[in-house]
């Protein structure tokens, strides 16, 4: 009996817990958005489409090529992954941390200024832990 009324109290407790709200953490926590990246990349906007936590770029084509950055897209993630895991901004931390706590990954988007081109750096559920 015992057993049984700790799986229903675990149970109340798994379905009482509220889910981490994406799309108003996000705009409290990236409200001082766009930003300069580098010279030529932007992040205009972090937001969440259901599975992933996705930072948008826009590539300034008038000062990079597309190709440029797009070539070192396996250099990005490496780098996205490592900065990720070993964070110390509470802001990354916490969306990572909700990331890894909801199953859900985190996208870097990046899109030409001209050319319209895009591409994708997706980090994993699995890759963030």
């Amino acid at each position: 009996m015992k057993k049984l009324i700790c799986l229903f109290f675990v149970a109340m407790v798994a379905l009482g817990a509220k889910a981490y709200d994406f799309e108003g953490r996000l705009k409290a926590l990236y409200h001082d958005l766009p930003a300069e990246f580098g010279r030529g990349l932007s992040i205009t906007e972090v937001t969440y489409d259901g599975e992933n936590v996705v930072y948008n770029y826009i590539i300034d084509e008038g000062l990079i090529m597309f190709e440029a950055i797009e070539s070192q897209s396996g250099m990005f993630h490496d780098v996205f992954v490592a900065e990720n895991i070993s964070a110390k901004d509470p802001t990354v931390i916490e969306v990572r941390d909700a990331c890894i706590a909801e199953g859900k990954g985190i996208k870097h988007h990046f899109a030409g200024s001209k050319s319209g081109k895009t591409f994708d750096v997706v980090l994993t559920h699995d890759e963030l832990k």
